[in-house]
């Protein structure tokens, strides 16, 4: 079974900076992840990964770390979006 994304990203931010995340994906704002399957590798606590679920995106989560296991139980459905972990 393959996987296919509309984007892929890796890496963490102590500090999110939205707009730069942003820019980073090739996006000039949050309006254009609304049904974008992403990607992120690497999601740690998953503030990148919540910040784009609320604008649409449908996410899947990749760590690690135990922080996923936190971020699927407590923080994610919450905001009640379209994701896998």
């Amino acid at each position: 079974m393959g996987y296919s994304f509309d984007i892929q990203f890796e890496g963490y931010e102590p500090t999110p900076n939205y707009p730069l995340l942003l820019r980073r994906l090739g996006l000039e704002s949050p309006e254009e992840l609304k049904g974008k399957s992403v990607l992120e590798v690497g999601c740690g606590h998953g503030l990148n990964v919540v910040y784009l679920a609320k604008h649409g995106a449908i996410m899947t989560g990749l760590d690690l770390s135990k922080k996923i296991d936190e971020l699927k139980e407590v923080g994610y459905p919450r905001i009640q979006a379209k994701g896998a972990f």
